[in-house]
């Protein structure tokens, strides 16, 4: 799938885009899924808030690169719906609590429904995989680094993400049973 044209006429795919960063492509990928030619940044809304996303968004073309100011939270439960294959599973901390002989007091069920299709999370973890092991987050799968966790075989998929003059920097990262969200700034 073509990533699109940017205004130089270069061509890359949306993997490449994604692995790299390559913002214009997030914008002409917002622009073909929201019904071209206009941005319809309230579809993309309503995409973000089937993935757990409660923050407010403004419906801007920017939000395709990461304009809205949404929680850390938020964001490993969008991440754990594409490992979960589709399904959105509320990120919880506490789901029981005993008393001291082990009695169950309460219990806590997060909330979980369908958010994208198999096959759409097949296509992003796979689109993923690739800023983890070429992209923006490649020191990651990169042995010679000393938190590096290429060396074990893991399933990686990622995003990496920074805002104006990297006053802030995201990673999110999944692996089939484990999601997370590191937020520095």
């Amino acid at each position: 799938n073509s990533g699109g044209e940017n205004p130089k006429g270069d061509v890359i795919s949306l993997r490449q885009g994604l692995a790299g960063s390559v913002n214009w492509v997030s914008a002409y990928l917002m622009k073909a899924y929201a019904g071209a030619p206009a941005y319809n940044a309230s579809e993309v809304i309503r995409f973000t808030r089937l993935m757990g996303v409660k923050s407010p968004i403004d419906p801007v073309p920017s939000i395709c690169v990461g304009a809205a100011e949404v929680t850390v939270m938020e964001m490993a439960g969008a991440m754990a719906t594409f490992a979960n294959l589709g399904e959105y599973v509320e990120p919880i901390i506490v789901t029981k609590i005993c008393d001291n002989k082990g009695t169950v007091l309460e219990t806590f069920t997060p909330e979980r429904h369908t958010a994208i299709s198999q096959r759409t999370a097949y296509y992003i973890i796979s689109m993923m995989k690739g800023v983890v092991t070429g992209g923006t987050g490649g020191r990651l799968m990169n042995t010679k680094y000393p938190y590096s966790i290429g060396g074990y075989g893991a399933a990686v998929a990622g995003k990496t993400g920074t805002t104006q003059n990297n006053s802030d920097a995201w990673f999110m990262g999944v692996t089939p049973k484990l999601a997370t969200a590191i937020w520095t700034g």
